[in-house]
């Protein structure tokens, strides 16, 4: 059994817990658990005979009972074997950081407000996600126990896989270069674009400018050599006898 001390703690430290296609995020880690969905759920059995415990990740159980509808764990009591109990809802789940002594394990997945109906406790499930890089398959999911108060119950489960493992640092390096060197690219392309348009802009304006002048000084020169001739004054008048007619 765990002592109340432990949950107590684990309930002060609860934070929101960060989905988004199964990614969990807390402390700056991300964690993708999408390899630890089963379609049902995962059946782990109680060494002391009492309880068959069934958890999900990604979605909630789905063992047939309505008790267990949309909870992310539940137990069914052995004895009876028709007895089942919510024990969290999986749409109501938060992260709280992993046991500090133990490097491995990486953080806890709570599911909270399991309240079966009439019961006078609510149920939670403490799930702790501890990073086994070997383990790439199935999941190995133990039961830990549980502690009961008097009004809330919380059971304790421990999940050894790779998906427990947190991002790393490298992975996390190589994706921001690459997203800075994307949008370095893409500003000297921009840069470029706009140098390039600019400069035909300039080329543009000075032929147009010089082709203004050219053709300015060119008109002027032209009007410069047109004009009347003037006589000479050894030259004789133009003949004002006009077809044979004398004039008057």
């Amino acid at each position: 059994m765990r002592i109340s001390l432990i949950a107590a703690v684990l309930v002060l430290s609860f934070v929101p817990a960060v989905l988004s296609s199964c990614t969990y995020e807390l402390g700056g880690k991300k964690w993708n658990l999408d390899k630890l969905h089963s379609d049902t759920g995962w059946y782990i059995p109680d060494t002391a005979l009492v309880y068959d415990y069934f958890i999900n990740f990604c979605g909630p159980v789905t063992v047939g009972a309505p008790q267990c509808s949309g909870q992310g764990a539940c137990k069914q009591e052995i004895a009876g074997m028709q007895n089942y109990y919510p024990l969290g809802l999986y749409s109501d789940s938060q992260l709280a950081p992993g046991p500090t002594e133990n490097a491995e394990a990486q953080f806890t997945l709570i599911y909270l407000n399991g309240r079966a109906i009439g019961a006078t406790k609510i149920a939670q499930t403490h799930i702790t996600m501890f990073c086994d890089k070997t383990r790439k398959g199935d999941p190995r999911i133990e039961f830990e126990g549980f502690d009961e108060g008097t009004t809330t119950e919380v059971n304790f489960f421990s999940v050894y896989h790779a998906a427990c493992c947190a991002e790393t640092s490298s992975t996390s390096a190589v994706m921001s270069f690459l997203k800075n060197a994307v949008a370095f690219v893409a500003a000297i392309i921009g840069i470029s674009l706009l140098f390039s348009a600019v400069l035909i802009l300039v080329v543009v304006g000075v032929a147009l400018i010089g082709g203004g002048v050219f053709g300015g000084l060119y008109f002027m020169k032209g009007r410069q050599g047109v004009g009347y001739k003037s006589l000479d004054a050894d030259e004789e008048p133009f003949d004002t006898n006009v077809g044979g007619f004398d004039t008057i």
